[in-house]
C-alpha cells in the first residue's frame, strides 16, 4: 500500500512539474534534480527555449536528441550550447546546427570545431563578425574571411 501511494505521488510530482513547465520553460530552474533528469520534462523545456539546458541535470546535458533540440531553437537558443556536455561541443552535427541558428554560438564550440572550415563557414555565412570565435589559422584564411 505503501509502496502505491508513493508511486502515485511521484507521478502526481511529475504531472505538476510538466504543467509547470507546459506554461513557463523557466520552471524547470525550480525543479527536483529528479524532474530535471526527467528527459520528458526537459524535452518539453527545451522546446520553448533552449537556455533551458541550462538548468538540465548533467546526464541530460549530454543526450545528444536533447542537446540538438535546445541549440534548433530561435533567438536566445545560442547560448544553449554553452550548458552542452564537453562531448556534444566537439560533436560536429550538434554544433553545426547550433551555428545554423545563430553564428554566435561558435564561440561555445570544443576548439577542434572552431578550427573546422565547414561549421566556420556555415558560423560566418549566419553573422560575420562572429569570425572572432574560429582558430586564428581560419581567421587569416582568405577564403574564409571573404565568404
Amino acid at each position: 500500500h505503501a509502496l502505491t501511494l508513493r508511486l502515485r505521488w511521484h507521478a502526481m510530482a511529475a504531472n505538476e512539474a510538466l504543467d509547470a513547465v507546459k506554461k513557463d520553460w523557466r520552471a524547470l530552474k525550480d525543479l527536483s534534480e529528479q524532474q530535471k533528469n526527467n528527459p520528458t520534462i526537459v524535452k518539453l523545456a527545451v522546446a520553448q527555449n533552449g537556455q533551458a539546458l541550462k538548468h538540465a541535470s548533467d546526464e541530460l546535458k549530454g543526450d545528444r536528441t536533447i542537446v540538438l533540440a535546445a541549440v534548433s531553437q530561435r533567438g536566445h537558443a545560442w547560448r544553449a550550447l554553452s550548458y552542452a556536455s564537453p562531448e556534444l561541443k566537439e560533436d560536429r552535427e550538434v554544433v553545426t546546427a547550433a551555428v545554423q541558428h545563430n553564428g554566435s554560438a561558435l564561440q561555445f564550440a570544443a576548439p577542434v570545431l572552431k578550427g573546422d572550415r565547414g561549421v566556420v563557414l556555415e558560423a560566418v555565412a549566419q553573422n560575420g563578425s562572429t569570425l572572432k570565435h574560429a582558430s586564428g589559422q581560419l581567421r587569416s584564411d582568405r577564403g574564409v574571411v571573404l565568404e
